[in-house]
This record gives structure tokens, sequence and C-alpha cells, in this order.
């Protein structure tokens, strides 16, 4: 499927279990100007395909359920690009794929605006007003896999996004399909994108979320562990507030309310191992603060 393509490809296939969270900040600082190339992402079997900036963050995840109804997430991965004021996320899910779809669709708090069968695999396309920005999400699902990409960004119309979703390509039964670019097309040529430096403030004087253009997307939260010392309890639902900081970090992490120091500690731990995009403000990435709730059980 490679070959269809008109430009440097290296597939980094989604199926591959990772061998830990990478520590390269999202959104990191770049050279002005930086022509980067696009890099492809396989699913299962190269079943689907999609595109993004080179430099993107990948986190792993799996083993747990999503949803009112408990979707089973036997695995899930998250590739995610910040560039020139424009978040690009890919993520793939195996499990109870209807499951967690119905979860993620019921989270949009919308109707789709397309929906169909593309190609084999279920499709869903949202567009979301987000204050200054607007999210366009798309869901791929067939059997027990389900893709999801999303881009945010001040207008759908950035080029950047259009050749993102032109880029998605799904295989199923020999047929290659591009269902943002139409079925008539064979290959797609993607520019280089001229990288910009991010400007950003420093972390001093966060931000309250809602007074921001965009808050933080959060990529990664990691799940607390159950100290060893509470082992007998019931389990426990604490909050933190943290400070989700322009230099790609969790600063600050301050409890609310009381519980046992082991418990504030595995709370705090699982605070700053949070990845995420940046927030941002009036075009520049900003610090902000951020409420979390973590529930520690012992099963």
């Amino acid at each position: 499927m490679a070959t269809i393509y008109k430009t440097s490809v290296v597939l980094l296939l989604l199926l591959i279990p990772m061998s830990g969270l990478y520590s390269q900040a999202a959104g990191g600082n770049s050279s002005p100007g930086k022509a980067v190339k696009w890099k492809g992402l396989a699913g299962k079997n190269n079943e689907f395909l999609a595109y993004l900036p080179d430099g993107f963050l990948t986190v792993s995840d799996g083993n747990f359920v999503t949803g009112n109804k408990k979707a089973r997430v036997d695995k899930k991965i998250t590739a995610a690009r910040y560039i020139n004021n424009v978040v690009l996320i890919v993520e793939f899910y195996e499990g109870d794929a209807r499951g967690i779809k119905e979860s993620l669709v019921k989270e949009e708090k919308s109707a789709p605006e397309k929906s169909d069968t593309i190609n084999g695999f279920e499709f869903a396309q949202f567009l979301v007003p987000m204050r200054n920005f607007s999210s366009k999400k798309q869901f791929f699902q067939i059997k027990d896999r389900l893709y999801v990409v999303t881009a945010v960004a001040r207008s759908p119309e950035n080029d950047v996004v259009k050749d993102f979703f032109n880029s998605i390509t799904i295989n199923n039964e020999n047929k290659v399909v591009f269902p943002n670019a139409g079925n008539d097309v064979k290959s797609v040529s993607l520019k280089d994108v001229s990288e910009t430096s991010p400007a950003m403030t420093d972390d001093s004087s966060p931000f309250e979320s809602k007074d921001t253009d965009r808050g933080p997307i959060i990529l990664y939260l990691p799940k607390p562990k159950f100290p060893p010392s509470e082992r007998g309890s019931a389990g426990y639902a604490i909050k933190v507030k943290s400070v989700f900081s322009a230099s790609g970090l969790v600063t600050k992490v301050e409890i609310l309310g009381n519980s046992s120091r082991a418990v504030e500690e595995a709370a705090t731990e699982a605070a700053k191992r949070t990845k995420f995009i940046r927030a941002e403000k009036d075009g520049k990435l900003v610090s902000v603060y951020q409420i979390m709730e973590y529930s520690f059980s012992t099963f």
C-alpha cells in the first residue's frame, strides 16, 4: 500500500507493542521554517493507513474498560502531532470496538455529520466547534478494531488538515479506498510542511482552562497504582489540581481534599505522567490549571 503514495514513507505498525511511553513532549520547539515530511502509520495487516508530519508523539495503553457499558479495551495506541497551531491525532483501539465506538461517539454530544459503510468499515464523521477552534473527527470500525482520526484547528479548511484527512486509506479484501479524497483516486501527493516554532508563555502564571482559546488535549491519562498499604479498603476517588504547562510537563500537582499520604503520592505520580497537547491562547502555547479525578480500586 505504501507504494501508491508519492511521498516519503516510514511505516509504524500500530499493532506492534510499545516498549513504554516515549519521553518526547508533544508539540516541542522546532527550527523556524523547517521542512517536515509526512510519515505513515499503518493498522493491522495494512487495512488502515494515515500520515502525520514527522516528529509525532506515540503513547500506548490497554487492559481497561470504558463507557457506561464497560467496553473492553485490550489495546490502545495514540500518535499525535502539534504543528503550526494544528493538532493531529490518530488512535487505534482493539477489543470491543463497537462498544468503544459507542462510548466515544457519546462524548461528542452531537449527531454525526456523516455516517456510512465504506469498504466494509463502519464510518462516522463529526464536526464540533471548540471556542475559537473546530474539531473534525472520523471513526473507522471493522470487526474488533477501531481507528479514530482527529484534527483540531482554527479552520477545517487548513491545508495541513486537508492533507491529513486526504492521506487516509482503508483496505479491505484487496480493495483500496481513499474515503476523503474520492474512490477514483489512485495516489495522493502530500506536500512537506514548513514548520514554525510555536511561541509560548512562561509557566509562572497559568490560565484557567476556560479562558484559553483551546484547552489542553489529553493523550494519555495514567491509571494510579493502588498503594499496598491501603489493601483491604473499598477504594478511593481523589481530585487533583495540576498545571498543564506550556513546557509540555505536568507541574504543581495539588491534592484537593484529604486522603492518606500513600494515596496522595500515587495520584501525584500518575498526574505527572500525563501526556497532552498544550493549551493555546492568542496563537501562543500557554500553561493552564486543570482538575482531574482519579479512582483507586483494589480490583
